[in-house]
């Protein structure tokens, strides 16, 4: 009897062990499912999710682009042109008849384009139309650096005149100009008053000595040294020392530095021809050659300026200051007789060259 008791339980207690592990396992593997769903929808397990349809993607190339004003976009337009310029400046200087380069609208039948160009300046319509006629001989592509590039006739001449006009005119070693405005430099431990003009009307060429400077009607006004004489690529200065202590400068008269986006703006002359002329920047990068009254000199970093309603500036003007509103812009370099474009330059640089004078 004992032995099928044994016998019994022992059969029992395996049924009972067998049945009690499958509920152990079927519990952690309901665990574990749980467990890895709850890890793939992010969300505590046990909690139902609905099923939500993914956030579809906007491809780059179809999404619409941001909105750029007219004149972001044409300043954008003229950085572009600029740079491409810069980078191909010694190839296109290499073209036979190239004068000068600068950056501005394409003018196609004497009307101007809203495009801009890369324009090489050539002396004649001559040396315009055999560049033209066979670009490829000439080594002129039509674009560079995806910017097109466009051909203008100018023949810039020093605006320094040989007769005196009326108003308000100087008279020094290099011709007739324009007395530009009284600027403050320190002299001797002092600050001093003097008259700004440009220096080609107070010498051709570098003085050897003391300049005379004359005033309209004639009598003497002051005298331009060689210390006081600026001319390079960059700057056209002279400081006029008075004989005669100057009045009181007026106040408020900032200098005015040229940005990408004054293309085109509006700016006013006063000289000694034209003292109420206006003109629209054409170009705010001029690199190139200007006709001397002895000889050609290449100049640097000059804006240029296209007439507006009448002439902008004419010769006897060398000297004259260009406002852009209130604000002292450039100084009047040369001018073109026959188009009336002029040669400024920037009174930014002026003014570090020249003794770093005040306003």
């Amino acid at each position: 009897m004992a032995k099928r008791t044994t016998s019994r339980t022992t059969e029992k207690s395996g049924t009972s062990n067998t049945t009690w592990t499958k509920k152990v396992t079927a519990a952690k593997t309901k665990q574990s499912t749980a467990r890895k769903k709850a890890k793939k929808t992010k969300r505590p397990a046990g909690k139902k999710t609905k099923n939500k349809p993914a956030a579809r993607k906007t491809p780059s190339s179809t999404r619409p682009a941001m909105k750029m004003s007219p004149a972001a976009r044409n300043a954008a337009a003229y950085d572009k042109a600029k740079r491409a310029m810069r980078k191909h400046e010694v190839e296109l200087y290499g073209i036979k008849g190239v004068t000068g380069l600068s950056v501005g609208q394409r003018i196609v039948k004497g009307k101007r384009k809203p495009e801009m160009a890369i324009r090489l300046h050539v002396k004649n319509d001559k040396t315009k139309e055999r560049i033209k006629k066979s670009p490829d001989k000439h080594g002129l592509k039509e674009y560079y650096g995806g910017v097109r590039s466009d051909i203008v006739v100018s023949n810039f001449g020093l605006a320094n005149g040989n007769e005196l006009p009326d108003g308000t005119c100087i008279r020094g070693g290099g011709g007739q100009g324009t007395l530009g405005t009284t600027v403050y430099i320190t002299m001797n431990g002092k600050t001093t008053g003097v008259w700004l003009t440009a220096a080609h009307v107070a010498s051709a060429n570098v003085p050897q000595g003391t300049v005379d400077i004359q005033l309209d009607g004639g009598g003497k006004i002051g005298t331009v040294s060689p210390d006081n004489y600026f001319r390079s690529e960059h700057v056209d200065a002279a400081l006029i020392v008075p004989d005669q202590p100057v009045g009181a400068i007026p106040s408020g008269r900032p200098i005015y530095r040229l940005k990408s986006t004054d293309q085109g703006k509006t700016v006013t002359i006063k000289g000694c021809v034209n003292s109420q002329g206006k003109g629209t920047i054409d170009s705010l990068h001029y690199d190139g050659d200007v006709l001397g009254s002895a000889d050609t000199e290449f100049v640097q970093d000059h804006f240029l300026v296209v007439p507006k309603g009448g002439n902008f500036a004419q010769q006897g003007d060398s000297g004259a200051i260009v406002f852009m509103g209130n604000k002292l812009a450039g100084q009047l370099r040369a001018v073109d007789k026959k188009t009336g474009i002029a040669v400024v330059t920037r009174l930014s640089i002026a003014r570090g060259q020249a003794k770093g004078f005040r306003l």
